[in-house]
């Protein structure tokens, strides 16, 4: 972790959070390839079918705004946003502890706060627009950053931002030319907010070959590399990297059926996005 400027010791010496290890704070924000997904079991890998030891996540309901959260042990059939028991629930937060911890001997600790779906477009619901203080960015990235870091007991961390993101606004001309300005303003905003002018950020880009309505397509796409070229310690991960196949529909990493090829895309998106921050 070269950037010793952004690494803290926090003095919460909460006895609950299992956390012992220095390490990555991750937070993964944006749509719902940052999420978990079901897919069957069976599919899994061995190695990602039990607990993973020394691999935490913030269990917490994505949009509640109670304090219920908790640093919980990551479990390849636990739902990481509501820690509740579910069947092959699958994702790259997982894969990404997992990849840090087998390959390069260090330790990451999950704030998943995804929302499915999602815009940082005003005019679109459910939005990530900073404007707007019911919106997602005050009550699941600022809200659920803050909550994880105040139980996270005195282990010191290194934040890195990741956003995964893009094919909501890549829908229309309008949201598509608006996105360089929307995001730039999330950025900069979350890293005042949480008090890491110089917090890595990795914004995994938008694939050339999504299935969805793309009319904003080619101007998501430049404006994420836009924004990588513009402010620091900001980095693209290039989705079009991940060889196999996207799910069926067209759109997603995690797959929402059974597909296989969604789910080695979305083993091969952690393993990158590990590569990565182990560089940090």
């Amino acid at each position: 972790m070269a950037d010793t400027s952004i690494t803290v010791s926090q003095s919460n010496t909460s006895s609950n959070s299992g956390l012992t290890k220095s390490g990555y704070l991750v937070i993964i924000a944006g749509q719902s390839n940052g999420n978990d997904r079901f897919i069957i079991t069976g599919n899994l890998p061995a190695q990602y079918q039990g607990v993973q030891s020394d691999c935490y996540t913030y269990y917490k309901t994505v949009d509640d705004s109670s304090d219920n959260g908790s640093w919980v042990q990551m479990n390849a059939g636990v739902n990481t946003k509501t820690g509740t028991a579910a069947t092959g629930f699958f994702g790259i937060g997982i894969n990404i502890t997992n990849r840090l911890l087998t390959t390069y001997s260090k330790y990451g600790y999950v704030v998943p706060t995804a929302v499915s779906g999602s815009y940082i477009a005003g005019d679109q619901t459910p939005s990530w627009d900073i404007t707007k203080s019911a919106e997602y960015y005050e009550r699941c990235i600022s809200y659920h950053y803050r909550k994880a870091i105040s139980k996270i007991g005195g282990v010191s961390y290194t934040p890195v931002f990741i956003w995964v993101h893009g094919e909501s606004d890549s829908d229309t001309l309008a949201h598509g030319t608006a996105y360089e300005a929307n995001l730039t303003a999330l950025i900069n905003k979350f890293r005042i907010d949480s008090g890491f002018p110089n917090m890595k950020i990795i914004i995994t880009r938008l694939r050339s070959d999504y299935g969805g309505a793309s009319l904003g397509l080619t101007q998501v796409r430049a404006a994420q590399v836009n924004i990588a070229a513009t402010l620091p310690n900001v980095y693209i991960y290039d989705t079009e990297t991940i060889a196999t196949p996207l799910s069926t529909d067209g759109q997603h990493y995690n797959p929402i059926t059974s597909n296989y090829g969604g789910t080695q895309s979305a083993l091969n998106l952690a393993n990158g996005l590990a590569d990565l921050i182990s560089t940090f």
